[in-house]
């Protein structure tokens, strides 16, 4: 019999695997897909603003260009684009995988034990509270 649940458990894991791979490859698919196009509108729009001379200064292009103080700055500008593209997503992504997480704990944590589950929320407020504003 026990046989037989474990056969049982290793399909049920075997499905669940081949059911998750093509999930998680479209996951990462959109996900870079998402990053190249935000690093490309990025892009584009802070290389026009900085030809056009928008902003404070408006000769910055010509400025720059004369007087060389920075050497690339379009490449400079790429650069940090993707850099900041990279750092915003992960953020984001951190962020929304914590919080499902904790909601989905939370909702666990509530159905075994709702006073304990209320106190573990008073607790990480409170906890916070005070190391924020000592």
């Amino acid at each position: 019999k026990e046989m037989e649940q474990f056969y049982a458990g290793l399909c049920k894991t075997g499905v669940l695997i081949l059911i998750m791979s093509p999930v998680m490859a479209l996951h990462r698919y959109t996900a870079g897909a998402l990053k190249m196009t935000w690093r490309a509108f990025l892009a584009r729009r802070l290389a026009q603003a900085y030809l056009r001379g928008q902003g404070p200064d408006c000769n910055t292009f010509y400025r720059l260009k004369l007087t060389g103080d920075i050497d690339n700055p379009d490449q400079r500008i790429c650069q940090d684009v993707i850099d900041f593209v990279e750092v915003m997503f992960s953020l984001v992504s951190d962020f929304t995988a914590t919080t499902m997480s904790v909601l989905g704990f939370s909702a666990v944590l509530y159905k075994i034990s709702p006073m304990v589950c209320l106190g573990t929320v008073l607790y990480a407020v409170l906890g916070t509270f005070v190391a924020t504003f000592g």
